[in-house]
């Protein structure tokens, strides 16, 4: 095996490595690192599936893994079979707007309501 030199230019990568730069580089801002806003959510099958072909030809297949997401998908029970379908096995879920700046003004009572009905209407159905 080839040992990484960070260096080195990326043309004398490994061809998968030049796949995740050229990747990497196609959402890339241009300043600092990629944001949610520069992710197409249409790109996640297609990544799940090529990193599942990266698996397979490591051999690694059949060992443990994890997945972890961040999906609108998570939100729904079919969204959820979905991605558990794509080789997803966490997926994080929030009920912030996570660009909002300043203190978290939302009353404790309320995180707790959205947290119950996200438990009632999507992780006992997903369980069941």
């Amino acid at each position: 095996m080839t040992r990484f030199e960070p260096d080195a230019p990326p043309e004398t990568w490994h061809s998968k490595l030049q796949h995740l730069h050229d990747y990497w580089l196609s959402i890339h801002p241009g300043t600092g690192l990629p944001g949610r806003q520069h992710l197409d959510p249409a790109d996640l099958p297609g990544l799940l599936a090529r990193l599942a072909e990266l698996r397979a030809e490591a051999g690694r297949d059949s060992e443990p893994f994890e997945t972890h997401v961040i999906s609108m998908d998570a939100f729904s029970v079919d969204g959820v079979r979905r991605l558990e379908e794509q080789g997803v096995t966490d997926v994080i879920v929030g009920f912030r707007w996570p660009y909002v700046t300043g203190p978290d003004v939302e009353p404790l009572q309320a995180k707790i309501d959205s947290l119950r009905q996200f438990a009632d209407t999507v992780i006992t159905k997903v369980k069941a």
